[in-house]
């Protein structure tokens, strides 16, 4: 029985993947990423500033500064660190559950198994800004952003599950957020605490929707603590996406 299941589900995974998004705010900048080779796929991540690197552009990402980033565009080699990073348990388990991780929202919400596009796109009206989707579903006729996460027991503690939209066990409550913070950091801090994800995810699913021109997304986060499968809702935020814009715009011309 479990095997059929996982039959059935790869099966609907696949066929999701070959869709294209028909969205007049994006273009293709890269056909079928996944046929790239490794040092290949990372190269071509320079080509722009990802949906990943919007939380360092606005400051919100404690792993990586502007600078490195800037360092890390313009470099046309690829480092050892960089080509560790799929190697590391976290990464090849969310890489792996990733099928897995979409079918549970498509159960979860009941709103449909989302698309996972396989081009890399750039938005048409700020090219240096570039994204690679994880899932996109279609809802009240508009495209949805549904990014795809594993949480591991550490990087659980980032997260108040609380505060989802669903979750598979447990209640939730989605928290309106009133920001008095003078500067758009902690504000953006502030609202990524209300929706109960970290902030370098929240500026991440805010790309998302402005390459779609969506009202929102969603972030699905499968949690290894507790193994439950969590839906959390992104309302569209304004002053974030412009700040991603203005920041974006300044750190390409540098690289």
């Amino acid at each position: 029985m479990i095997q059929g299941r996982k039959h059935v589900m790869g099966i609907m995974f696949m066929e999701s993947m070959n869709k294209q998004i028909d969205c007049p705010k994006l273009t293709v900048l890269i056909e079928n990423v996944q046929a790239l080779e490794e040092d290949e796929y990372a190269l071509a991540r320079r080509q722009g500033l990802g949906a990943s690197d919007s939380s360092i552009l606005l400051g919100v990402n404690p792993y990586k500064d502007i600078n490195k980033l800037i360092v890390e565009k313009r470099s046309r080699t690829i480092t050892d660190e960089e080509r560790s990073i799929k190697n590391k348990e976290a990464v090849r388990k969310g890489y792996d559950l990733e099928p897995l991780i979409l079918q549970k929202f498509n159960t979860l919400s009941n709103k449909g198994m989302p698309s996972k596009p396989q081009s890399m796109y750039q938005i048409t009206d700020a090219p240096y800004l570039t994204i690679n989707f994880d899932g996109v579903i279609m809802e009240n006729n508009l495209l949805i952003p549904t990014e795809a996460k594993f949480v591991t027991p550490y990087g659980d503690k980032y997260y108040n599950r609380k505060h989802a939209l669903l979750r598979e066990n447990g209640e939730c409550k989605i928290h309106k957020c009133i920001t008095m913070f003078p500067n758009i950091t902690d504000r953006i801090k502030a609202r990524a605490e209300a929706v109960g994800i970290p902030p370098y995810y929240y500026t991440q699913v805010q790309q998302q929707i402005y390459g779609l021109n969506a009202p929102h997304g969603y972030l699905v986060a499968l949690h290894d603590k507790g193994w439950e499968c969590v839906i959390y809702f992104i309302p569209r935020d304004e002053e974030c996406i412009s700040e991603i814009k203005i920041q974006g715009f300044k750190a390409w011309q540098q690289v």
